[in-house]
This record gives C-alpha cells, structure tokens and sequence, in this order.
C-alpha cells in the first residue's frame, strides 16, 4: 500500500464465519470468554469479528476490530452477566478477508470459556442526573456485514441523539432522532427491509450519530437478500 488509503468495497462478499456449538452454563450469571491474538486486517472495515450469543435470536456480547496489532499477542475478553442467570452460549468468529490487498490475517489461540454463580451480582439504583467521565460511547454495527437488521449500543450517550444513514455517494437515506436514552446501555435497532419507504441496493453504508457531546460515523455493508 505504502500508506495509500483506498475507498474499499471489496471485502463485504468474502466472509467467512466460523461457530462453536452450545456450551450449556446453567445455574451462572457471569460469563467470561477470552481469547490470545494477533491481527494485520483492512483498515477501514471491521474485518475481525468475535460474537458471543445467548440464544438464536439473542446477541449477548461483541468484540471487533481492523487495521492492526501483529507484533505481539494480545488478550481479549467479552464478559456477559445477567442476575436472572445464564443458559446456554455459542462463540461466533467473522473473518473478512480483503479481496484487493494481501494482509498477514488473523491469528486466534485457544478461547476460553469461563464462568460462575456471583452471590454479589445485582442492581444498584443510581440517582439522576448521572455523572459521566467521559462523552459516552458507541459500539461497532452488528451484524456486519447485514442482510436487513442494523443494531448499535449506545453507552452512557447524552441525549438527543440523531442517527442519520447515509448511502456510498453521501445521499440521506434515513434519520432517527432519539429523545430519551437508557442508562447505561440504549440498543437502537432499523430493519432495512420493512422500515425504509424504497428497497436499498446492496452496498457500503454510513451512519453518522450525533449527540451534544460527539460525533460518530460507522461503516456497514447491506448485502441485499
């Protein structure tokens, strides 16, 4: 590459998605899954993907990343807890291989599944207004790439928050302004295939979030089933 930066739209059709089966852990509430790695991917898409699911339907934890940590391996976790307890996980991992440029690729060692009943685990009310260190964060789109659902975390985000797609050439497609926001964690969801007044081709997406403290675009691609 030498440093060159590519508009890229290649790696969305290359996907390749390796699972583990069930792993029953009736009787915990909290849940550990941890993994060694290194990584030199595509940089502008999130081309290393680790999913941990709670039922078929029910995305429990995300991890993702691009661009590169090959030097040395690293550890990386996805904790779950739930007080009313856990039942069964399932490890998901997405490679996206890029289609124009030959990376080093992803390297993962052995995962590890931990977990355990934490007498202590609860809820704790808080008292607004809430006092924040820091201006919120938002999570990566998952799943990605899509084939008609979108999701986003929003963690700790001051409202209003204004969610705006956008398509390839910049064009508007859809915005959504959200009021009110639940702390710590708001899942906002937009179904591409029943909400949008016009069918979208498939493609690289943009969303842009916007709140009083920060600006936010993530990349998606939408492949059209």
């Amino acid at each position: 590459q030498g440093g060159f930066l590519y508009t890229n739209g290649d790696s969305a059709n290359d996907a390749m998605v390796y699972e583990s089966q069930w792993f029953p852990v009736t009787g915990a509430n909290r849940l550990v899954v941890e993994w060694d790695q290194r990584y030199e991917v595509e940089w502008d898409y999130d081309s290393v993907v680790v999913e941990v699911w709670r039922s078929p339907d029910f995305l429990g934890g995300r991890w993702a990343a691009s661009q590169q940590k090959w030097a040395t391996f690293t550890t990386e976790r996805i904790g779950l807890q739930d007080t009313s307890g856990l039942d069964s996980v399932k490890v998901r991992l997405v490679f996206t291989r890029d289609a124009t440029v030959n990376y080093r690729g992803w390297v993962v060692g052995p995962m590890r599944v931990l977990w355990g009943y934490d007498p202590y685990l609860g809820i704790a009310k808080r008292t607004p207004p809430y006092s924040m260190n820091s201006a919120g964060h938002i999570s990566f789109i998952y799943p990605n790439p899509t084939s008609g659902m979108l999701s986003l975390d929003l963690y700790g985000m001051q409202s209003p928050v204004t969610i705006t797609l956008y398509n390839l050439l910049g064009q508007q497609v859809y915005q959504e302004t959200l009021e009110k926001l639940s702390y710590p964690r708001q899942t906002w969801r937009l179904d591409l295939l029943h909400t949008l007044p016009v069918q979208l081709s498939s493609g690289v997406y943009f969303l842009r979030v916007v709140n009083p403290e920060k600006t936010v675009v993530r990349k998606c691609a939408y492949l059209r089933p």
